[in-house]
């Protein structure tokens, strides 16, 4: 069942858009984390947004990810949301460069940014670019939503699709972490026993060879012969 069905004409509200993912993926959903683990900062931009044709100004972006390679190496990326007032819908990369500007980043640099958590773990990187922005536009339009930045989303079917896929990559890439880690953890507890039996057999060898040259010097020393000793009985 589709949103549209589920919800039918209601406002796509964080309470709506909860209600449905929680009908319809409650343990991927859930694996997500919340808005409050993200980093949201003040984007005081409004020249540059109107130079960049944006319909509504922004004043909150979210940081998303870095880069270390590329056409612009050592910016910081941010996504922010602009569209109609209170419900938008487009999301923009922006790349804050080290002497404090800003630029718009193409969807096909994507693939040159390291993402934060969540976003690195909500698409399979073997994606196409274009896969990858809708997956993530998606990710981001929700944490807008729930961290009160936005009050609705319009009825919008490919923000459903990708929302839905983006939390199954999440989840499934948050148990592959979680069973490597047990994983790592067990192996380090058998390096940590093997340490100590090596210890202890390296101990107890030790003390067996101290024990055996004791033993050696007991019975195999020089024999004390006293003086006249050979006279006696003559």
């Amino acid at each position: 069942m589709s949103w549209q069905a589920f919800l039918g004409d209601r406002p796509r509200t964080l309470a709506a858009v909860q209600e449905w993912a929680q009908a319809k993926f409650p343990l991927d959903f859930a694996k997500l984390p919340d808005h409050t683990t993200l980093n949201f900062m003040s984007f005081q931009q409004e020249a540059w947004c109107r130079e960049m044709g944006m319909l509504q100004v922004p004043t909150v972006a979210l940081h998303v990810g870095a880069c270390s390679h590329g056409r612009t190496p050592g910016f910081q990326l941010y996504a922010i949301v602009h569209g109609e007032p209170l419900t938008y819908t487009k999301v923009a990369w922006i790349a804050k460069c080290g002497d404090g500007s800003y630029k718009r980043l193409p969807v096909q640099e994507l693939d040159a940014i390291t993402f934060d958590e969540p976003f690195s773990m909500c698409c399979d990187p073997k994606n196409l670019l274009e896969t990858l922005n809708k997956r993530l536009k998606a990710v981001v339009c929700f944490y807008f939503l729930a961290a009160n930045h936005l009050n609705e989303f319009l009825p919008d079917a490919a923000f459903q699709n990708e929302l839905r896929r983006a939390c199954a990559w999440y989840n499934s890439g948050s148990q592959k972490q979680d069973e490597q880690a047990a994983l790592l953890q067990l192996q380090n507890k058998v390096k940590t026993l093997e340490a100590d039996l090596r210890a202890a057999t390296g101990s107890s060898a030790s003390n067996a060879n101290r024990d055996n040259q004791r033993q050696s010097s007991r019975e195999g020393g020089p024999e004390i012969v006293h003086e006249g000793s050979s006279n006696r009985g003559k």
